[in-house]
């Protein structure tokens, strides 16, 4: 379960150094270390002073390989003309994962990590895909007074200001803002579910004609995909008027079932991820109650725009089984790849066949 109340996050403070390679680092890792990563870190917006980017990691399987099955998920909004940053971090659950490989964003960078409990908490990444495979280490603070009183280890020989340590990557410009101090605000959601249920939707889906009868309600919804790959799709929701935003994560369909997991996040962070990226669905969504079945009708835009498409989610495949077409429906597209919002964003509508 999780909750609504995004008031209270977490704050700590961080302090990023250049790790020099050699015995003393290789002896602290190999000491502390508690386990080892293997992760993908996307950025979506690189700007003056603003970064939005999202990360994804997994335990590190024999030989570094993507198998994937993600760990968790870590969204990032960096605001550096006020020293703050908002983090929003999701634990995912076994056998839920999103393909490391399938992140789309203006740069994607390879890394692995290590996580070190002592004697200070610290992770200490590696970046595969910079020249030189630079390696920096993390350290995390609770309190701002032992951020101040902090003395790094001699084999953390440079500290990076913020804007140094962002313009490794490459996407900053040089004349970006510069601090020290970030401060961090950490939201750590929860995946939504009720006790007992299972992280399964039970859906069919209908193409519309333009006979459909007039909604009881409609609200617009923006989604923006991080990933687009049918059997681990990665999406941001906004719907009008909620204080909140919805993160999902899609399996495969199979017939009327998918495997889903959503988690809330604050209303404005997700706002400022769709903003971010080009990968975005806009749609009306109806709301329509025939014969005491509720269904979803989307009326796309943008580029979407003329497409129409009628859903209705179930309890079981049993009563999704039993369930009537509309009548204003034309051709199921339950189990048409081609119909997934992850897909329709990238390839448009499809020609009918």
């Amino acid at each position: 379960m999780t909750s609504n109340d995004f008031s209270s996050p977490a704050i700590l403070f961080e302090k990023t150094f250049l790790v020099a390679e050699g015995e003393e680092i290789a002896t602290a890792l190999t000491r502390n270390m508690t386990r080892t990563y293997f992760g993908a870190e996307v950025w979506f917006l690189a700007g003056q002073s603003h970064v939005v980017r999202a990360t994804t990691r997994q335990a590190k399987p024999n030989g570094g390989a993507d198998d994937g099955s993600a760990h968790d998920l870590e969204f990032v909004a960096s605001d550096f003309s006020k020293a703050e940053e908002t983090r929003v971090t999701i634990r995912l659950r076994p056998g839920v994962g999103v393909r490391l490989a399938n992140l789309q964003g203006l740069g994607r960078f390879l890394f692995s990590e290590a996580i070190v409990v002592e004697p200070e908490p610290f992770r200490v990444r590696r970046y595969f895909t910079l020249p030189g495979k630079p390696r920096f280490a993390t350290f995390v603070f609770a309190g701002r007074a032992s951020f101040d009183l902090f003395v790094p280890p001699p084999w953390a020989v440079e500290e990076l200001t913020a804007r140094d340590w962002l313009a490794q990557q490459r996407l900053l410009s040089p004349s970006a803002a510069t601090t020290k101090a970030v401060t961090t605000r950490t939201h750590a959601v929860a995946f939504v579910a009720e006790a007992g249920a299972e992280p399964v939707e039970y859906e069919r889906r209908f193409l519309v004609d333009s006979a459909m009868p007039e909604g009881q309600a409609v609200t617009r919804i923006q989604q923006a995909y991080f990933s687009t790959d049918p059997s681990a799709a990665l999406r941001m929701r906004c719907r009008d008027g909620d204080d909140h935003a919805v993160i999902a994560v899609k399996g495969k369909r199979l017939g009327g079932r998918r495997a889903e997991e959503e988690a809330y996040v604050p209303a404005a962070f997700g706002r400022g991820f769709i903003d971010a990226t080009h990968l975005v669905v806009e749609k009306d969504r109806h709301h329509l109650v025939l014969d005491e079945t509720t269904w979803d009708v989307d009326v796309f835009l943008g580029k979407l725009h003329g497409l129409v498409i009628a859903e209705c989610e179930f309890t079981s495949l049993d009563s999704m089984a039993k369930a009537d077409a509309p009548s204003f429906a034309t051709r199921e597209v339950t189990s048409d790849e081609r119909y997934n919002n992850e897909r329709l964003v990238v390839d448009g509508i499809p020609d009918f066949e």
